[in-house]
């Protein structure tokens, strides 16, 4: 019997509480305090209450004074109070629909207007390089580090040195050497949710005095998959010029870190604009890679049906325009080229290298004004066909470091376009499919007659 009592007076502790509650209530910090919640409280056995007492020494059975017990247990209440807070405002910043929202639930200080000196707040915003798939947002604090190092922000977190939990050493040794840092956070990404690519979320641009240190971290911070300076553009819609102009323009003239700290780079103090240190050649990457082609970035062709049974027609995915280019150069990085798999249609889909269609492709994509072709650094590459009169765009070919299996040649046209080999390629067959003697046999150009192992004659009439 003496046990069951122990056990139901363990279970309700008002009998412990309501002599303490009618002594010290009165000297209560905080007046919203009922004496319902705190019994509530401290019937939970909640850990905070029982490391408080431990720390202390005291227990429910009146070891330690009064006043002891009782300020244990208001210290109890009020940590696990701040520390329910805090988790409310983490479940805001994970419900939020936006990074914006999501700094804002965080209670970091935030700036958008154009307008609003960038002082003694946590984080600016740039609106004027938002664009469909990013916003950029600029940490002006170790403590806004930190949040975009945390999974708070978009539910996934990332491993970079500036929003290092423990020391704030890297953010003023990186910010006090000039550099500008830019959040650049992914919302097509965001939007897909676990269904999207690993280490594609958010992304921390670094803007540096050296061309070699301006580069985007991925969340992983992985040294070698960093984003380049010259790729900036063709990943974030915008060169560096145009983010630093972006920055500086809003930031640098204002009592702020970047301001501070900044070596001179990024800002001309005297004529009160934007500066950058590189070379302009450095800043632009112009080929267009086979990985982004196998990755359906390229694909023009509009899969869904309108109600009368046609396509959609061309949708542009990235906006694959003329960017006033006269060369296309195709970088295969070394790797197989499978036009199968490069979204372009017509003979690729045969898996034909099929130069005409890759003209006309060029044609839809907006790119008019390409004069020349260029592949480079392919290991592999079945079936190429040159015939220049099967298309109207006419343009010179170059093929560099290449192994070429077939080379289907058929040029009968009087025009003066080339295809040209440099010494590192190899063409495995040259198969000249027709009649030789009507053929343009000067339109191929080889830096090396060691370039072709097989020569191959199929006449027409055979």
């Amino acid at each position: 019997m003496k046990l069951f009592e122990y056990i139901l007076r363990e279970a309700d502790k008002s009998r412990f509480l309501k002599p303490l509650w009618d002594q010290f209530s009165d000297q209560l910090e905080d007046n919203n305090i009922t004496y319902e919640e705190l019994l509530n409280f401290v019937n939970k056995d909640d850990p905070l209450l029982k490391q408080q007492f431990e720390m202390r020494g005291i227990n429910w059975q009146k070891k330690g004074s009064d006043a002891m017990l009782w300020v244990a247990i208001i210290s109890a209440f009020n940590a696990r109070k701040e520390t329910n807070k805090q988790k409310e405002i983490e479940k805001a910043a994970y419900k939020a629909g936006d990074v914006i929202s999501m700094i804002k639930s965080e209670k970091m200080l935030y700036l958008a207007g154009e307008t609003e000196e960038a002082t003694d707040c946590d984080f600016v915003h740039l609106p004027k390089l938002d664009n469909d798939k990013f916003t950029f947002v600029v940490p002006m604090t170790w403590d806004a580090c930190r949040f975009c190092d945390s999974a708070k922000m978009g539910g996934e977190g990332a491993k970079w040195c500036i929003g290092y939990e423990q020391s704030d050493s890297y953010w003023k040794e990186y910010t006090g050497n000039g550099d500008l840092f830019i959040l650049a956070f992914n919302n097509e990404a965001f939007k897909k949710g676990k269904n999207r690519e690993e280490d594609t979320l958010k992304y921390m641009i670094q803007l540096s005095e050296d061309y070699r240190d301006t580069c985007a971290w991925k969340q992983s911070d992985n040294p070698d998959e960093v984003i380049p300076i010259n790729k900036l553009k063709k990943v974030f819609g915008h060169d560096p010029i145009e983010m630093v102009t972006a920055f500086a323009n809003r930031i640098m003239c204002d009592d702020n870190v970047y301001a501070d700290n900044s070596n001179g780079s990024f800002y001309d103090y005297e004529d009160c604009e934007a500066t950058y240190p590189w070379d302009d050649n450095r800043l632009v990457d112009n080929d267009f890679y086979i990985k982004e082609f196998y990755n359906g970035e390229y694909d023009i062709t509009s899969k869904f049906k309108l109600e009368d049974g046609q396509f959609e027609g061309s949708v542009n995915k990235q906006k694959v325009y003329d960017k006033g280019y006269s060369h296309f150069r195709l970088n295969c990085n070394c790797g197989r080229l499978s036009p199968g798999e490069m979204f372009i249609g017509g003979n690729f889909d045969k898996g034909i290298f099929d130069i005409p269609t890759l003209c006309d492709w060029l044609k839809q994509c907006g790119c008019k004004n390409i004069t020349d072709i260029t592949i480079i650094d392919a290991d592999y590459i079945g079936k190429v066909m040159w015939e220049p009169e099967a298309t109207d765009n006419k343009v010179d070919v170059y093929f560099e470091n290449c192994y070429i299996q077939d080379l289907v040649f058929a040029d009968y046209s009087d025009g003066e376009t080339t295809i040209n080999f440099d010494e590192n390629c190899v063409i495995r067959n040259l198969i000249y499919s027709g009649d030789v003697n009507n053929m343009n046999t000067d339109s191929i150009k080889l830096e090396s007659q060691g370039i072709i192992k097989h020569e191959v004659y199929e006449d027409e009439e055979d």
